[in-house]
């Protein structure tokens, strides 16, 4: 390049990016430009910042849960290399206990006490957000049977002498 109002001056400009920048995908976060005139040998330089803001968050996982326990919800950044990918915000609504909560990697969980039917959980990176809706189960408590016990256990039992040397065990 030439500087038009001195037809000897010569500009050089170098641009330089990170070495482990993807060039193909234009994923550099930074890079610098310098600017040398080779007459005098003044240089000047500046750093450039470039950036890529997540526009997009998928969420997924579960969507039931019951009291007491945890479930993990995945976000999806797009695009994938965005720059601000790992600064996700997670939130929580509709719970009614302070022991319901949500990890700043996305795990919730449930209080043994939450009295909510649905709680929702936000994913906010940058100015995109995304929720999932989770519903809260009461843990299923097994049926006991009633099971008829055998003659010779109902015998044992009633002081029966048909086996009197025998003492039966409830197993349930």
């Amino acid at each position: 390049l030439k500087d038009s109002s001195k037809s000897s001056n010569k500009l050089t400009i170098t641009i330089t990016t990170p070495p482990n920048s993807d060039t193909s995908t234009k994923a550099a976060t930074s890079s610098s430009f310098s600017l040398r005139n080779e007459n005098t040998n003044q240089t000047s330089s500046a750093n450039n910042s470039l950036t890529k803001p997540a526009t997009g968050i998928k969420l997924s996982g579960a969507t039931s849960v019951e009291k007491g326990d945890s479930v993990q919800i995945k976000a999806t950044v797009t695009p994938t290399n965005a720059s601000n990918k790992d600064d996700i915000k997670w939130t929580i609504s509709g719970n009614n206990k302070s022991g319901t909560t949500i990890s700043s990697d996305g795990l919730l969980t449930v209080a043994d006490n939450e009295t909510a039917k649905t709680i929702t959980v936000k994913a906010t990176i940058g100015k995109v957000s995304n929720t999932i809706k989770i519903t809260v189960k009461t843990p299923t408590v097994p049926e006991r049977t009633n099971r008829e016990l055998p003659n010779e256990a109902k015998d044992a039992i009633s002081g029966g002498s048909r086996y009197p040397n025998k003492t039966v065990v409830r197993a349930d």
